[in-house]
């Protein structure tokens, strides 16, 4: 025993005696650095699916507010830290009404997208350090806590087909599955549209007053009545309290089809974490089984996937129409989304695809060693704004979607602009024609529409070679010289005036 215990000494090794059994805790001077929220940026906040919970809907107050995107603030913080651990213990999170964090004191969500900043900062867990900026982030509409024993009862709409593995001896969950839907959807119509199944629970029964719950096969082979009553879940914010029991027509049951998946080896799922989601999951299982004759694309009202705990597969179970499960395999190809600035090609203004997919590669090659590039025969590009768009895999060596961001660093140049007249001008710039001297009143830099122009007068830049007093048909050159920080314009700029 002295000898173990000199060992032990010398391992670095610390024994706790005085016990029945001798407990061994491991020394280690490992730091693990905590990581910088100044760098997060408002791209890094994923937007909020699920309504405000408010109590007056037009005067929505801060601490409504933080606690409905409580959710997406600690979803981005995970993936910006690559950390699922973290817990919103280890940050806090401020609102404000712009981009200096005033306070205030209620904000009208009766409509959706309304503007505020939020600043995320570190607490003292270690976890993270110091604070964001104040990030713009827009809001979701509000919607008032729905109240389930309120007038007027909940009105359910039965829709869809019973599908069970054998019609005289429908299994519980098969009948929950069938109803779910109709319970959601009359829970929305009560006022908030972005309930979801964690917001409610189900109870079924065969009797009005709800004695017994039904816990055992039941047949179904005719139609049938149940009785359903529909309470709060247990973490919501959205529901309260809970509905009489409500009676509900079942159809006649229908007979399952087992769950078959020719393919199962997915490969190069994308993907920020190294889990996949579930939906990019769900469409590798389509694209590399389109070609299997007699293949049914599945959605997510025929199958539930759960990942497995080494990320590297899934089991795929039946629902709905389908019974059984399935086990899938998958690569996953992590990707680095945040792309920087991008700086579209002049005379432009959007970026393109090719510009974006550049970008992509740039970024993953620094990030990932070995990083093979994607091309255009990989991946499509679409919703190309001037702040992000979703990257779709093609064929069947990629699969998935993903969304990137980026800063599209807006420039222009070469603006030829016809007719001193006052005939519409197509190119975004405007000037003063007075006597045929074309000097630049107003530079118009347009992004992704008109309601997102910016307009930069001419007190925000200068011009040289300015020459004044042409007259006729010819051609004038402007070099103007902008720093316009603010509205995201550096540079040279060069215009040509032709006037006809």
């Amino acid at each position: 025993m002295k000898n173990m215990k000199y060992l032990l000494r010398l391992l670095g090794v610390v024994t706790l005696t005085g016990l029945s059994v001798t407990t061994l805790v491991a020394c280690g001077d490992q730091k693990v650095e905590p990581v910088d929220l100044s760098e997060m940026k408002a791209t890094n906040i994923p937007a909020t699916k699920k309504n405000i919970i408010a109590t007056t809907v037009g005067a929505t107050t801060p601490s409504e507010i933080s606690t409905g995107i409580m959710p997406s603030v600690l979803e981005g913080v995970k993936k910006f830290t690559n950390n699922k651990n973290v817990t919103k213990n280890d940050f806090t999170i401020g609102v404000g009404i712009n981009a200096q964090g005033a306070t205030f004191t209620t904000k009208d969500l009766s409509t959706p997208n309304a503007t505020i900043f939020v600043q995320i900062r570190a607490t003292e867990t270690k976890v993270l350090k110091n604070t964001t900026t104040w990030l713009e982030y827009k809001l979701p509409k509000a919607s008032l806590i729905i109240d389930l024993s309120a007038s007027p009862a909940l009105a359910i709409t039965p829709i869809g087909k019973l599908y069970a593995e054998t019609a005289n001896a429908v299994k519980p969950q098969e009948i929950l599955d069938n109803i779910n839907q109709s319970i959601i959807t009359a829970v929305q119509a009560k006022g908030n549209e972005s309930i979801t199944n964690d917001d409610i629970k189900i109870a079924i029964s065969s009797d009005p007053g709800g004695t017994p719950l039904i816990t055992a096969p039941k047949d179904c082979s005719n139609a049938t009545t149940i009785y359903v009553q529909v309470s709060s879940g247990d973490k919501t914010l959205a529901v309260k309290n809970k509905t009489a029991w409500l009676e509900y027509a079942l159809p006649p049951a229908e007979a399952t089809t087992a769950l078959s998946i020719t393919n199962k080896a997915l490969t190069n799922i994308l993907s920020v974490t190294a889990a996949p989601s579930v939906e990019n999951i769900l469409l590798a299982i389509n694209n590399l089984n389109t070609s299997v004759v007699g293949w049914k694309v599945l959605t997510t009202n025929d199958v539930t996937i759960a990942v497995n705990a080494d990320n590297k597969g899934a089991k795929v179970t039946g629902k709905g129409q389908y019974h059984g499960s399935v086990d899938v395999t998958f690569t996953t190809l992590i990707v680095k989304t945040d792309l920087g600035k991008i700086t579209p090609a002049l005379p432009k203004v959007l970026v393109t695809e090719a510009e974006i997919l550049a970008a992509i590669n740039k970024t993953n090659t620094a990030a990932t060693p070995g990083w093979t590039a994607l091309t255009i025969t990989n991946v499509g590009i679409s919703n190309i704004t001037t702040e992000g768009a979703t990257v779709t895999c093609k064929g069947s060596g990629y699969q998935g979607v993903l969304s990137v961001t980026y800063e599209a660093k807006v420039l222009i140049t070469d603006v030829t602009i016809r007719d001193p007249g006052g005939i519409t001008v197509v190119s975004g710039a405007t000037y003063d024609a007075l006597n045929a001297d074309p000097r630049i009143t107003a530079l118009i830099v347009k992004a992704i529409n008109a309601a997102n122009a910016i307009d930069v007068k001419t007190s925000d830049f200068t011009t040289t070679n300015n020459k004044s007093g042409v007259q006729g048909v010819g051609a004038v050159e402007f070099t103007v010289l902008a720093n316009l920080t603010s509205k995201k314009i550096t540079g040279t700029f060069k215009f040509i005036i032709t006037l006809e």
